[in-house]
């Protein structure tokens, strides 16, 4: 930290920047408040910047999960829309992993409702097809496999998370072929 100013990587243009943002903080505050003002500013940063993903207006935690119980039994099986899912997703991971690879989920659903904003997709209708024209536009972007790799993985869970609350019968990432990708 440099006099009240907090270092965050972000995305900018599809390249990745480190940029100074102040929180106004004093050296001495707690690491606890210190990642709750940096979130809410990395937040309002992206909200300004690209209107596809705000993290502070989702729900966190298991209240967001048992809504998506709770709506799955209303709707008929898979009925969500992509996006609504991708949020939910999110929302249940966040609690349930690091703060790094939370982060690197958001990047990779950010990406994934960039490529898909043209047409509105549900999770039930989403083909392999679909997943290797996404996969395709990374690797046409000039993205490095380990950028392809990155997503294939926000990707593989994401639709994992779906086929364990039987809202599709199979994970779609599976049945594509992710050529560069080495493990």
């Amino acid at each position: 930290m440099e006099s009240g100013k907090f270092a965050e990587c972000l995305e900018t243009d599809g390249k990745r920047r480190k940029k100074w943002l102040p929180i106004g903080l004093d050296s001495g505050t707690k690491r606890k408040e210190i990642t709750a003002v940096a979130d809410s500013i990395v937040s309002e940063y992206y909200e300004k910047n690209s209107g596809l993903f705000n993290p502070a207006e989702k729900n966190i935690g298991e209240a967001a999960v048992s809504s998506v119980s709770e709506k799955n039994t209303e709707r008929s099986s898979g009925n969500f829309e992509l996006f609504e899912f991708m949020d939910k997703w999110l929302a249940y991971k966040k609690p349930r992993v690091s703060r790094l690879i939370y982060n690197k989920y958001c990047s990779g659903i950010r990406k994934a409702k960039q490529f898909f904003k043209e047409k509105t997709f549900y999770i039930d209708t989403i083909r392999p097809i679909d997943i290797q024209d996404y996969y395709n536009s990374i690797l046409n972007s000039g993205a490095k496999s380990s950028t392809l790799k990155n997503r294939h993985l926000c990707m593989y869970n994401l639709f994992e998370y779906a086929v364990k609350l039987n809202l599709i019968p199979f994970n779609p990432t599976s049945r594509v072929g992710t050529r560069n990708i080495t493990y």
